[in-house]
């Protein structure tokens, strides 16, 4: 897993300065016993001010079948986000969940406005990206909202990349091993087929069921 997590950030730097996201603008945060990354962005000027990304990789088997339970999903988010943080909370506002493609790939992205008690507004931008065979659960947030749409479909892009590596490494552990000869000895050859028993000339096989004189 090691292997996999540096070859992960080896593709990450070796992107193109042209590239909508670049991880040298963030602060890489991990949680003690938590599947999920944080990212706190440490350049204003490239990220926003106070923005933030958090992802999490997910089985496909435990990721929302359809968009309607990815809306209900969010719906949930939203009503813990009140009951959790109601001394800071005013109202959750989530706006309606849109499937679009992202490289390719099939996504449900929810936005959603967190108003709070003092007047600021936190925009969310929540997805949920399928790859072949995993999924990664993304949320971007920040106080401008275009700066979370652009951080949230950077990232996105980047996560394309790793969902792919992630679906070779899967195949891979999932192809049945080929058996291979052993030393000194070579493979085994196909048999050659057995010539057919002709019988001989003037021989008379009687038919099946009751027996019959052969006629004369």
């Amino acid at each position: 897993m090691r292997t996999l997590t540096a070859s992960i950030w080896l593709l990450w730097l070796a992107l193109t300065p042209a590239a909508a996201f670049d991880l040298s603008h963030w602060t890489r945060k991990a949680l003690p016993n938590s599947p999920t990354v944080f990212y706190e962005c440490s350049n204003p000027q490239a990220c926003g001010e106070g923005s933030a990304i958090s992802a999490r990789l997910q089985q496909l088997g435990a990721s929302p079948a359809n968009i309607e339970d990815e809306r209900g999903r969010q719906q949930s988010i939203a009503q813990r986000m009140r009951q959790q943080m109601a001394d800071r909370v005013a109202d959750v506002d989530v706006d309606q969940t849109r499937e679009r493609p992202i490289e390719g790939l099939r996504a449900f992205v929810t936005y959603k406005v967190v108003v709070c008690h003092d007047g600021r507004r936190q925009a969310y931008v929540d997805g949920m990206l399928f790859g072949p065979t995993r999924a990664y659960s993304i949320v971007a947030s920040g106080g401008n909202p275009e700066q979370v749409h652009r951080n949230f479909d950077g990232y996105a892009r980047v996560i394309v990349l790793v969902l792919d590596q992630l679906a070779a490494v899967d195949r891979n552990q999932a192809a049945p091993p080929q058996q291979q000869p052993r030393p000194g000895r070579p493979p085994p050859q196909a048999q050659p087929a057995l010539p057919q028993h002709q019988p001989p000339p003037g021989y008379y096989e009687p038919p099946s069921g009751p027996q019959t004189a052969p006629p004369p």
